[in-house]
């Protein structure tokens, strides 16, 4: 398949239907040239030369797309001096992805080269070249005025841990993989993450990279140091353990690898919720059933540590002490749902709905609280029937 020159748009690679671009994603002018066709993209910071129109359209759309959402993910606005745009070139007589970089009459010049027929193989060469050429100007711009040199080495954990902003899909493989069972998997801390000698060839390990790339951004944010991580990586490579620890906030590595795990565990729901992770947010359900009463701060003695679904909190708890903990479970179910498909949302509905019926009928005595349980029971009953035909769906992958 010749995803340029035969005008076929790679759907992994090429943001899917890319072609028929989205309102935001104006079209370029396409110039024909002695090699083909040229556009430029993202205000001409990126400009594109292919054999084609549609190549270079497809391709001056996917880099827009992959310039913002980099830019979003690491919270800068990355430095493209005049005439210094990324020279994006679609070239027939190249069997491989290759990022040349270096100064002409002064200015720093990217040149990333693309074969006509890259294929699935090639696809994720293509988004690190992308993602390199970008840190490279990132890093390079942070370096003291003396110091300007792009002969660093860019870490591959950065590499390969931000691939997924411009490799449409993979977000969702990594992050399900990190998070099986709606939890973080064990990894190794941050500082270890960042020395590891390859990145690439798995899923596990790319996965690891993207998740200590977001920590690193999500930690960043908060630093008054900021800009000095940038600096840091081109000076050296991967940081020491100090510069983690410090980076972190932290005062030695055993608070930086709790910080590690407790950040992981919270992250679940965000990453979970972003990219739309079904069966993860299942297994949050399935695990939010079971209630607890202690994590809600109710209860008292070893009763409290007990798991319980709804109905049996009437033999549990005293009747006072169920509505508050039902009305804070109802808001861990809405909160789990979120980002998810209007399927999911039923499921979940389901069993808000027969809680809030068994919050309300707590609050009521004689006949009127037993047609609550009775109306409780049959929604939960219900709500449980859907949730099993919506798993038994989603984990056959249909």
């Amino acid at each position: 398949m010749n995803v340029f020159a035969g005008g076929v748009v790679c759907a992994v690679l090429w943001w899917g239907a890319v072609g028929v671009a989205e309102a935001s994603d104006s079209v370029p002018d396409l110039v024909p040239e002695t090699i083909g066709y040229s556009a430029l993209s993202a205000g001409g910071r990126i400009r594109v030369q292919a054999p084609s129109a549609e190549a270079a359209q497809t391709l001056a759309v996917w880099g827009k797309r992959g310039l913002r959402d980099l830019e979003k993910a690491w919270a800068v606005r990355l430095p493209f001096p005049p005439r210094s745009p990324l020279e994006l070139r679609v070239t027939p007589d190249t069997d491989r992805v290759r990022l040349r970089q270096g100064y002409r009459n002064g200015h720093f010049r990217q040149w990333l080269y693309v074969p006509s027929d890259p294929g699935l193989q090639r696809a994720d060469e293509v988004a690190e070249g992308f993602v390199r050429a970008m840190l490279t100007r990132q890093m390079l711009a942070a370096l003291p005025a003396d110091r300007k040199r792009f002969d660093f080495p860019v870490p591959d954990w950065l590499v390969v841990g931000n691939r997924h902003w411009v490799y449409p899909g993979e977000g969702r493989v990594l992050f399900g993989s990190v998070f099986e069972g709606g939890r973080p998997n064990p990894m190794p801390s941050p500082e270890a993450l960042a020395v590891r000698g390859e990145w690439r060839g798995d899923v596990s390990s790319a996965a690891e990279a993207a998740l200590l790339c977001r920590w690193v951004f999500d930690s960043g944010s908060r630093m008054e140091d900021e800009g000095s991580f940038w600096a840091t990586l081109a000076v050296e490579g991967s940081p020491p353990a100090a510069w983690w620890v410090r980076w972190s906030g932290k005062e030695n590595l055993r608070d930086l690898h709790i910080a590690w795990d407790v950040w992981r565990l919270a992250e679940a729901g965000e990453v979970i919720a972003e990219f739309g992770l079904a069966e993860q947010a299942l297994y949050r359900l399935e695990e939010a059933l079971r209630i607890v009463p202690a994590t809600y701060g109710v209860g008292s003695g070893e009763e409290r540590y007990r798991e319980v679904p709804p109905g049996g909190l009437p033999g549990l708890l005293d009747a006072k002490a169920i509505p508050p903990l039902l009305a804070r479970w109802v808001l861990r179910l809405q909160e789990i749902r979120f980002g998810q498909g209007p399927e999911f949302h039923r499921v979940t509905q389901g069993y808000i709905e027969a809680g809030l019926r068994l919050r309300e009928a707590m609050t009521r005595t004689g006949r009127g609280r037993q047609k609550g349980v009775e109306e409780f029971e049959r929604l939960w009953a219900a709500a449980e029937e859907a949730r099993e035909a919506y798993a038994a769906k989603a984990r056959s992958g249909r």
